[in-house]
């Protein structure tokens, strides 16, 4: 009776060792058991759509595949927000310093057209010498 115990633990341990090896097929592909992500795929997400944003809960909480998509998805809107609003303020100060140089050379160029009084030689009382 032992004989037979010890033979089939090591038909089953076996049977392990045969199938972690790869030996036995595959698995079936695994489709995720959550619904997708509540936030749109096609456009840039929108303030109103994060205050409206309910993630789905599972036993313990919010499912974690889901919450993490999310946050990813997030952070990445508004990091490409955020390059976009630096890159906008530069152009904006560069506008403004070109700006002030044409201002300040036109102002340079009216200095210097103004017309010089005419130079003629006058007397005490403004009568010509």
């Amino acid at each position: 009776m032992m004989v037979v115990v010890v033979l089939a633990g090591l038909a089953v341990l076996g049977a392990v060792v045969a199938l972690a090896m790869g030996r036995g097929g595959e698995l079936a592909a695994v489709r995720p058991d959550h619904p997708p992500s509540p936030l749109p795929d096609d456009r840039p997400v929108m303030g109103m759509e994060v205050a409206y944003l309910r993630l789905p809960h599972s036993l313990i909480g919010y499912q974690t595949d889901v919450a993490d998509e999310v946050v990813r998805r997030l952070a990445a809107e508004l990091s490409q927000r955020d390059l976009r609003i630096a890159d906008l303020e530069h152009r904006v100060n560069e506008l403004h310093h070109h700006l002030r140089e044409l201002e300040a050379g036109e102002q340079e160029s009216r200095d210097l057209d103004v017309p010089e009084p005419e130079t003629g030689e006058t007397g005490p009382v403004g009568g010509v010498l």
